[in-house]
């Protein structure tokens, strides 16, 4: 997942303060292990020496890295090497994230956005500290001498792309008026997409739930319905977390948050006639034939009893048509894409290196960089790293061998496992709380076949 570019960037009528630009960048997945438990004796912390004295350097996951939400005890942010969550007796939540390293001139405008806020604070609220300096940023050409030694190797290694960066910011982050370029972006390569939306995002609360700002679930259903007129096939595949990473227990009164986001994520996705799948069951009859949701999650042992818990995905990520990337911080939500709340940034991967693959059964040229990416989110959550003919199965997101028999097929196999053996939540089955606080997780059962991880259905189409 390497790219750079010395070409010229068309015009992708995003609009945005930063200009389109060219450059390389490199995307990475998480390479820690997903493993739920490491049950090796806690760290003990000597306070007088800053704590490093007794921490247990065979952990994978020292002190607080340890953390699960559902089950933490406290949280001492000055004692980062004390554990949280007994390991002994409970699963951590491990986290599905992709981010991205940027080269040249789009690194240059990530560092003109850093000096803009920087400056636009320090006026603001430090404006009489000398110790807190206006910056300035760099000018003239990039030179290859200023690149640091320990990226060489990937620079040489690299393939091409065109890159803008994008932001959602505002007067109170910025001291302008509100940019949401981020969205912009989202929704001109929804509009644009031409076989296939891959989304993975800590959140999907969007216009389809009324009240909500952006129009992104708008912009899905509009595609969506415009391809079934067309008879054409065309898929979104989306991965979200099972569950919010917030304290408490769901279906109980410190589930307060837990069950604020649920009902704005499946108002967004399924719940109620504003919902992005019932809308689509009025208009295409079988929303399925177009859009599932995902969620991931994973199993182990823990004291020689099966465990299990979500893997917490908090990428925020869409790949279209393997082809463009958009890589950032922001979630599907209002307060990420509006410009007017929290401030984010995002970079947008145009590829112009092509290499043959399939689309719908058909020779199709992919960029370099995103399908490569896309291709090694799914051999992961498809727990095919190493699965021989992985290639030539999941290259064809659209096809059914790929979308039917693999994701889909795989995931409502999953869910129907991890149910029986685990009786988790959510779950289709569980619809009050007062189901939710009568299902308890049963322990006395057999472990399944180990995989990297297991994609599991949220929601399915509507009856």
């Amino acid at each position: 997942m390497q790219l750079s570019t010395e070409e010229t960037t068309p015009d992708t009528g995003i609009t945005g303060v930063l200009a389109e630009s060219t450059a390389l960048a490199f995307a990475t997945l998480s390479v820690l292990p997903l493993d739920v438990t490491d049950s090796r004796r806690p760290s003990k912390v000597d306070a007088k020496d800053g704590g490093f004295t007794h921490v247990n350097l065979e952990q994978t996951w020292v002190g607080q890295d340890y953390y699960n939400p559902f089950h933490r005890t406290g949280l001492a942010l000055d004692q980062p090497y004390v554990d949280v969550v007994d390991r002994r007796e409970y699963p951590r939540m491990p986290w599905q994230d992709i981010g991205a390293c940027v080269f040249g001139d789009g690194a240059r405008d990530v560092a003109r956005h850093f000096v803009h806020r920087w400056n636009f604070i320090k006026t603001e609220k430090k404006k009489s500290l000398v110790s807190y300096p206006l910056l300035l940023p760099r000018d003239g050409p990039l030179s290859s001498q200023h690149e640091p030694d320990p990226f060489k190797q990937m620079l040489e290694a690299a393939v091409s792309c065109q890159t803008q960066i994008l932001r959602s910011c505002g007067e109170w982050s910025s001291g302008i008026p509100p940019e949401q370029s981020i969205l912009n972006a989202y929704l001109k390569l929804i509009e644009e997409a031409e076989h296939v939306i891959y989304i993975e995002n800590q959140f999907f609360i969007t216009s389809i739930a009324g009240s909500v700002g952006n129009e992104i679930g708008d912009a899905l259903f509009k595609r969506i319905v415009r391809a079934h007129k067309d008879g054409k096939n065309f898929k979104v595949i989306v991965v979200s977390p099972l569950l919010p990473e917030f304290d408490g227990e769901i279906g109980e009164a410190s589930g307060t948050a837990i069950h604020t986001v649920l009902h704005w994520n499946y108002h967004s996705m399924f719940h109620g006639e504003k919902s992005l799948m019932q809308r689509l069951t009025n208009e295409v009859g079988v929303p399925s034939n177009y859009i599932m949701f995902f969620g991931l999650r994973k199993h182990d042992k823990l004291k020689g009893v099966p465990v299990t818990e979500l893997i917490y995905v908090h990428s925020k990520l869409m790949i279209v048509d393997d082809r463009k990337t958009i890589i950032g911080s922001a979630n599907i939500n209002d307060r990420s894409l509006t410009g007017r709340r929290d401030s984010e940034i995002a970079v947008l991967v145009n590829d112009v290196e092509m290499i043959e693959s399939k689309m719908d059964s058909e020779v199709y040229q992919v960029g370099k960089f995103s399908h490569s990416l896309r291709m090694r989110i799914f051999r992961e959550h498809l727990g095919m790293v190493s699965a021989d003919g992985a290639e030539e199965v999941l290259c064809d997101p659209v096809s059914d061998q790929c979308f039917k028999q693999v994701l889909v097929k795989t995931a409502a196999k999953n869910s129907f496992i991890f149910d029986e053996v685990f009786h988790c939540l959510p779950c289709d089955m569980v619809t009050t709380f007062s189901e939710a606080r009568a299902r308890k997780v049963r322990l006395n059962c057999c472990c399944l076949t180990s995989q990297w991880s297991f994609l599991v259905v949220i929601a399915t189409d509507l009856k």
